[in-house]
């Protein structure tokens, strides 16, 4: 809310260490923090970050954050908010169309996310029985033994969806693909 002097960071500098304390743990290896203006540092999380919005975040008394006019005692912490627009991370399913009744089944989804995922959901929209394995499964792997015994019905389409949710609550469009036994 007040212009700082980015503690002497320069265009070049964004190193997240140099300027919070406690950055690798919270905010992930490789995070950057980048001033875009003089009151506002946009901070790029890593893959293994585990910073929320509303966190507190400590600045290093050795950064020596102040004031723009430099008459204000250094900054001790900011709280993080969430960006104003996030990025919603995107899915991809594959899977086979068609198995018969001695096969068994792998469903694999990717996930592209610039931030941790923390919860996978699939689902079986037409069918109860599977819908109850796959609500057991907590990862981007499904799969089912030789037989598929979890798809007792033979002849019907299985419409099962996918979607994964990051640390910050975006979550991936649903997928659905569906599998003929």
């Amino acid at each position: 809310d007040q212009a700082t002097d980015r503690a002497g960071m320069g265009f070049h500098n964004d190193s997240c260490e140099y300027l919070l304390q406690e950055a690798r743990l919270l905010l992930g290896e490789d995070a950057r923090c980048v001033w875009t203006n003089d009151d506002k540092l946009d901070i790029f999380t890593g893959r293994t970050a585990t910073v929320i919005p509303g966190t507190t975040l400590a600045i290093r008394h050795a950064a020596g954050l102040l004031s723009l006019n430099r008459l204000s005692m250094p900054s001790m912490s900011s709280q993080l908010v969430t960006a104003l627009v996030r990025v919603q991370p995107v899915a991809m399913v594959k899977s086979v169309d068609v198995i018969d009744t001695c096969s068994s089944l792998e469903i694999l989804a990717t996930v592209a996310s610039p931030r941790p995922l923390v919860s996978y959901s699939w689902t079986c929209r037409n069918d109860v029985e599977l819908d109850g394995y796959l609500s057991t499964v907590a990862g981007p792997t499904v799969r089912l033994s030789a037989g598929t015994p979890e798809m007792k019905t033979i002849d019907k389409s299985y419409v099962i969806a996918f979607s994964a949710t990051d640390f910050l609550g975006s979550t991936t469009s649903q997928i659905v693909v569906k599998v003929y036994k």
